[in-house]
């Protein structure tokens, strides 16, 4: 018993370790934001599924409040999601706020409470009236302590049609920077906070366009900053794969063929784990269903470099002939015309809403599998279970950059955590959406099941996503953009530290994230309780030492540079900002000595 008594400590320390890796949201968002600079356009950048909405919503508008601000404008691209930040803005802030859609509501709401109008940018930009120019908004906000909050400003964010032209790699003559005109308007106004989010920087944004960037943009997270792998293997899916087919060889075709095999193969493989799962665990709720997104083509006459949406469709089709029950509405379409669901036969029937054709991507029992759209879904989808996505276009660009914007948008859409449990909660009854807290789960309740590994291997695979993309220009350049900095390796799965025994595996950090931590804990004087060696080597030097002849300013210099850091706990690995401290050499090595740390373990 004793065993695995400290088996369960160790595990219990390695959980609470490894769930200091969704933090990262309050670096990036939540701390980046107090760096804010008065009458900027203030640039948060982190990847998807860092938290950059449930932020805004649970953390900077709550203390915007206790601030004395009490008129917000929050603001997205997407009219398909309004409903839903809105319903998800007024639980977040029930008793604190009123949340409208109405611009005439906030426009006329009481001064005394605070309010925030949750609307598309082009709404708020032709002001909800006939006046077709947010004049009406600036004027209504001039007197005004307010902040916007403006989502995915990546789009529309240039600030001129040549800054448009780097910002995007297509020429945008008739261009007129509308969005950013607005935001920058509010900037400038007396008692405006502005802030910009985005999972994709602009050019601009990162001041990179020589002679013509704007100069109201103030980036307060910088690519170095953004969440390490080690962070993302708690708050994302993970990178199983990215194919690479080249369209010249093989044709478009033969890129959805291959995703369909692996997708088809993917999904067998999750209905065969889940019928020998169940067969030991009958009461466990699975739900293996996983999605695939084919990004097409525009239809435009002579486009021989992309599939249009109609040609993937057909692809599909004739692949599927044969394997799926032709009457299943297994496929659908998002298009400007609305939602679509249809099935092998060629019927084809028009969803309502967004939100009912999301539903019906999520639901377990909807045979829904195969979603075409063009740019439908660069951002505003927030579907979990999405596990593949195929490209079959060439972005054709004519500026002097590779602009990936669009493409990181898209891929983005598939990292979402999902663990294909239905209702799955933790210890607290609260919805597990944090990979630790998924582990946490699986070892809590299935240690001594005789399928542990097998749903081990479930969940992790369940939690990936995997892409199809042309060999081409653009996506050569989108492709490691995506391995270096949006997601981890399938290979660092947090399900792969973790045995029946609930031990977890040490997650080692790199050394360029001992450099940050170190450099961000080193203070300037030793902090070990009694040491004199301040006053030994700075302020009052021995006589005869090296250290007598320099002047006090000099010895500070070198006092400031022999100093270490020190882990409290002993554990290297742990990087806690509280388990670091600075220590002159003497006492750093005195510590070392009595608890035999240069000893090999």
């Amino acid at each position: 018993m004793a065993k695995f008594a400290n088996i369960n400590i160790e595990f219990d320390a390695e959980i609470k370790k490894v769930k200091n890796l969704r933090k990262v949201s309050e670096r990036l968002i939540v701390e980046s934001s107090k760096k804010w600079e008065k009458n900027k356009i203030n640039i948060i950048t982190a990847g998807t599924g860092v938290g950059k909405t449930y932020n805004i919503m649970n953390t900077l508008i709550p203390s915007d409040i206790k601030e004395g601000i009490n008129k917000f404008l929050f603001l997205t691209v997407f009219k398909d999601n309004v409903d839903q930040d809105y319903n998800d803005m007024k639980k977040a802030l029930r008793g604190k706020a009123d949340v409208t859609k109405s611009v005439d509501e906030f426009l006329n709401a009481d001064d005394d409470y605070p309010i925030v109008l949750v609307s598309t940018v082009a709404l708020a930009v032709n002001g909800g009236t006939d006046q077709e120019n947010d004049q009406i908004f600036i004027n209504y906000l001039e007197n005004e302590k307010f902040s916007l909050y403006w989502d995915e400003a990546h789009f529309g964010g240039s600030s001129s049609p040549e800054a448009a032209f780097f910002n995007t790699g297509h020429r945008a003559v008739e261009y007129k920077a509308s969005y950013y005109k607005f935001a920058e308007a509010l900037a400038l106004l007396e008692n405006s906070k502005v802030f910009g989010f985005t999972a994709t920087p602009l050019f601009e944004h990162k001041g990179l366009i020589p002679d013509i960037n704007s100069k109201m943009y103030n980036l307060l997270v910088k690519k170095e900053d953004w969440a390490t792998q080690e962070e993302l293997t708690e708050i994302t899916s993970q990178l199983r794969g990215i194919t690479v087919y080249n369209p010249d060889k093989v044709g478009f075709e033969a890129g959805i063929q291959l995703a369909l095999i692996d997708y088809l193969a993917f999904s067998e493989n999750r209905e065969l784990e889940v019928k020998i799962i169940n067969a030991h665990e009958p009461a466990l709720k699975l739900i293996p269903k996983t999605i695939m997104t084919l990004n097409a083509g525009m239809d435009r006459d002579n486009i021989t470099s992309s599939l249009t949406l109609a040609e993937q469709v057909e692809v599909v089709k004739n692949y599927l002939e044969g394997k799926i029950d032709p009457a299943l509405f297994v496929l659908g379409k998002a298009t400007e015309k609305g939602y679509f669901i249809g099935n092998l036969l060629g019927e084809w029937k028009k969803v309502k809403t967004f939100d009912e054709f999301t539903n019906k991507m999520k639901d377990s029992n909807d045979p829904l599998r195969f979603i075409f759209h063009i740019e439908k879904f660069k951002f505003g989808l927030n579907v979990s279970n999405i596990s593949h996505e195929v490209h079959s276009r060439e972005r054709n660009q004519s500026g002097p950059n590779v602009v990936t914007v669009s493409i990181l948008q898209i891929f983005g859409r598939a990292v979402r955590t999902n663990f294909g449990i239905e209702d799955l909660k933790d210890k607290d009854g609260k919805n597990v959406n944090y990979v630790s807290d998924a582990v946490d789960w699986l070892v809590e309740n299935y240690k001594d099941s005789p399928v542990f590994n097998e749903l081990r291997e479930y969940m992790k695979l369940q939690n990936s996503h995997t892409f199809f993309v042309p060999d081409t220009e653009t996506y050569k350049v989108a492709v490691p953009e995506w391995q270096d900095y949006y997601s981890a390796p399938l290979s660092m799965s947090q399900f792969n530290w973790v045995d029946r025994n609930g031990f977890k595996k040490v997650i080692r950090p790199s050394q360029q994230e001992r450099d940050a931590a170190y450099k961000l804990a080193q203070k300037d004087r030793c902090e070990r309780e009694g040491c004199k060696c301040f006053e030994d080597f700075v302020t009052n030097p021995p006589i005869g030492s090296e250290e007598f002849p320099l002047s006090e300013e000099e010895r500070l210099v070198n006092y400031i540079k022999g100093l270490e850091v020190d882990h409290v706990d002993r554990n290297l690995d742990n990087l806690d900002p509280e388990n670091l401290k600075t220590y002159c050499p003497n006492a750093h090595s005195g510590k070392t000595m009595k608890y035999e740390d240069y000893m090999p373990k």
